[in-house]
């Protein structure tokens, strides 16, 4: 018997690698095989890598103990099936809070200084002249309680900003970028713009959640992030004396339009410049996010291409393979 590997980076493991650690319980499902028993597909990850995985006895048993989005503690053989990873499970139980997990190796969060983003949203506002938009985000962004949980908030579940912190990065680039847009084209409102940037995805927070694993909450999957996020800006506006109401039509429009199309999921396409914008610059910062995550992944140096991406129907280019680049020097 292969020697047990204790709690390989799911990024490194291979055929033929006995493992054994704690891993995030993504996902679990009973089927049946043609043979008709029962077995569970299941779907382990960390911070690295995700990988499928089968428990073929006592499924059901097994189905009923487990809870999706929790910790387990698996031990079991990786094997390749249709090309792909897949885990081939001994034993697996819950684990307690006498085991000892690591965070760190199974919480992807952001790598960059989230205190350090959150007060240069702080600094922005600060300095806005529209005292409406100004008050108003002062009075979102201020509050601690929320402060937690947008800097913890993830931007996705798996595609752009997919990890804890994400939304917070993925916010503060659409703020930098409002910025450099606003300087080129001195006709639009450049602080409606920021306001829109800063609160376009605010229902995320309500949207995503997770202790461990980023998934869509109940109200997340019955109402989105879109209508939330306009909901929740639209009640903090109420608040506000004296809003103007034409101000407030606009502000809510950039949250509502800024997916850009209805078959993107927009209950209003754009009307406005900034509406407009917004929805570009939205959408172009999350795919160099993704981009980057995939280019990341898979620049191992052996292959000049990415694995297909099912999600953009293509290979992404990585550059010349290590053994070419040497031919060249």
């Amino acid at each position: 018997m292969a020697q047990v590997i204790e709690q390989p980076d799911l990024v490194n493991v291979a055929p033929g690698m006995a493992i054994q650690g704690f891993y995030i319980l993504r996902k679990c499902e009973l089927r049946t095989s043609k043979k008709g028993s029962a077995f569970l597909a299941c779907e382990l990850g960390d911070r690295s890598a995700r990988i499928s995985g089968k428990i073929w006895e006592d499924a059901e048993n097994y189905y009923r103990e487990l809870k999706v989005g929790e910790v387990v503690k698996v031990r079991g053989t990786v094997q390749e099936y249709q090309g792909l990873l897949d885990l081939s499970v001994e034993i697996v139980r819950m684990a307690t809070d006498e085991d000892p997990i690591d965070p760190d190796k199974l919480i992807k969060m952001a790598s960059e200084d989230l205190d350090a983003l959150y007060n240069q949203i702080l600094e922005r506002i600060e300095a806005l002249q529209n005292d409406h938009l100004k008050q108003l985000l002062q009075s979102i962004f201020g509050d601690e309680e929320f402060r937690k949980r947008f800097s913890r908030a993830p931007g996705g579940k798996l595609w752009h900003h997919a990890e804890f912190g994400g939304l917070l990065v993925h916010t503060v680039s659409l703020m930098e970028l409002c910025q450099l847009l606003s300087g080129h084209y001195p006709d639009i409102d450049g602080e409606l713009l920021l306001a829109g940037a800063l609160l376009h995805d605010v229902g995320k927070i309500e949207e995503l959640g997770g202790r461990w694993a980023i998934d869509y909450t109940d109200s997340g999957r019955l109402v989105g992030h879109v209508t939330q996020g306009a909901i929740f800006v639209d009640q903090c506006i109420q608040q506000q004396e004296e809003f103007p109401e034409e101000l407030r039509m606009k502000l809510l429009h950039i949250i509502i339009s800024h997916h850009g199309e209805k078959e993107n999921g927009a209950p209003v396409v754009p009307k406005t410049l900034e509406a407009l914008i917004l929805s570009h610059i939205d959408e172009l910062d999350a795919q160099i996010n993704a981009w980057r995550h995939i280019i990341e992944r898979d620049k191992d140096g052996h292959s000049s291409w990415s694995s297909y991406v099912n999600l953009i129907e293509r290979h992404l280019y990585l550059g010349p393979r290590e053994e070419d680049a040497a031919e060249d020097s």
